[in-house]
């Protein structure tokens, strides 16, 4: 936990550090700080889907929100196809 805090410190615009600070969060089931990292991580890089996949999968266990979750996962492949 201390790695990515001082990573996010270091890289506060790295989408990639945010998405994976994002994952350890939810794995702790810090949902809020969680689904403030995926958004950010989002916010810096789009065309990246995992974020998308990851924030889909705690809008899934955390909200118990299957369409929200599936719209998230639609959002991900977008970016992909349109990139």
């Amino acid at each position: 936990m201390n790695i990515f805090k001082k990573a996010l410190k270091d890289f506060p615009e790295s989408g990639d550090v945010n998405n994976y600070y994002g994952e350890l969060l939810l794995d702790q089931q810090q949902f809020d700080q969680a689904y403030e990292r995926f958004d950010k991580a989002i916010k810096l890089k789009p065309s990246n889907p995992l974020p998308y996949i990851n924030k889909a999968l705690l809008v899934f266990q955390w909200k118990q929100d299957p369409a929200g979750a599936e719209r998230l996962c639609l959002q991900s492949l977008e970016g992909r196809l349109f990139s």
